[in-house]
């Protein structure tokens, strides 16, 4: 738990058998609200296709400096409480940290914190030293173990590569082909299949849902946020109808624009379309805490799946997709080192 207040800033270690307190000397309330601040406003001006290509060159500089600030103030010295000091081995288990950011934090990407030059090391990542993932409290890490199981492993594809007044998303039918291709119990929902009722009455059927469409965000009001499915203009499939299901699910892939972010009123409190699946039943659920190019969203999904290891009959095991979605960022980091816009924003939620 990474905590920022105006009297101090510290990072609490909760182990199995101790609870650690790690000051953070170099962090305060108003330096990380103005990263937040300026970062989230990096990031739109680095994809506003009103501006020059120079300014969206520079804005994306901009947005490189934050993993640096997060690891100079706050992951370095988690790391290094955890004596997680190196790159872990090939042959080694991976380390596991759930981070669960107070704040202003919870909109910055903890898990990408780092430095990133060109002759930077990758032990300088956090990355480099264990695999990520998020819980927004140690509550909800709880029920999400609590509720664990091996579900069916059939999954519910919703790809809209073409959506009333919205552009299109070429990298949809991709993502669809892998998982039809990868995995034989696949319900493929397209074009006008995929309404707000049909995907809602389809999702207790099936333990792995995964989303390639557009999703809209509403800072003003987190709990507007919604997918826009076939017929969004009537009846959008908001966050509202997600979280009023109870369903006992294995995986849900939000691959979509930020549909972990929430809106700088409501820091204090996760709403947001990725917890909302959370709250459903989703053991795991992989979100995105800003937009996406759609070729980059299509890049990471289609590497996770690709590395997902599989059950005996051929489905999903939704056990490793945390270690899934750890690499694929780093394979296409190698490529993008210095736009961490499109390789960052994917995060894990859940157990």
């Amino acid at each position: 738990m990474v905590n920022t207040s105006d009297f101090r800033c510290d990072a609490l270690i909760l182990d199995h058998d101790r609870i650690q307190v790690v000051p953070l000397a170099g962090l305060t309330e108003a330096a990380a609200r103005t990263r937040a601040e300026s970062f989230a406003d990096a990031v739109a001006a680095s994809q506003d296709p009103a501006r020059t290509a120079v300014r969206r060159l520079a804005a994306q500089e901009s947005v490189h400096e934050t993993p640096g600030w997060l690891w100079d103030v706050a992951a370095e010295h988690v790391l290094d409480a955890l004596g997680l000091v190196a790159v872990a081995a090939p042959d080694q288990l991976w380390p596991r940290i759930w981070w669960s950011p107070r704040g202003v934090l919870g909109t910055l990407p903890l898990h990408a914190a780092s430095h990133h030059g060109e002759d930077a090391e990758i032990a300088r990542t956090v990355l480099g030293r264990a695999v990520s993932s998020y819980t927004p409290t140690i509550r909800a890490l709880a029920h999400s173990r609590a509720r664990s199981h091996r579900g069916s492993g059939r999954v519910l594809a919703v790809a809209m590569a073409q959506t009333p007044e919205a552009a299109a998303l070429e990298g949809a039918l991709r993502e669809l082909r892998q998982l039809v291709a990868g995995y034989p119990y696949t319900l493929a929902l397209t074009g006008p299949e995929a309404t707000g009722s049909r995907v809602l009455a389809e999702l207790a059927h099936y333990s792995v849902a995964h989303f390639a469409c557009h999703a809209v965000n509403d800072p003003a009001d987190p709990s507007a946020g919604r997918f826009l499915v076939h017929d969004h203009l009537e009846r959008p499939l908001s966050m509202r109808d997600i979280a009023h299901l109870d369903l006992t699910a294995d995986l849900a892939y939000l691959s979509a624009c930020e549909t972990a972010r929430t809106g700088p009123r409501f820091v204090a409190e996760a709403i947001h379309l990725t917890s909302a699946f959370q709250i459903a039943g989703y053991c795991h659920v992989i979100g995105t805490l800003w937009p996406v190019a759609d070729d980059a969203a299509a890049d990471i999904a289609v590497d996770v799946y690709d590395h997902l290891p599989k059950r005996p009959d051929g489905t999903p095991d939704s056990d490793d997709v945390a270690l899934a979605l750890h690499h694929a960022p780093r394979r296409l980091r190698q490529t993008y080192r210095r736009v961490p816009t499109r390789w960052a924003s994917p995060l894990h939620v859940g157990r």
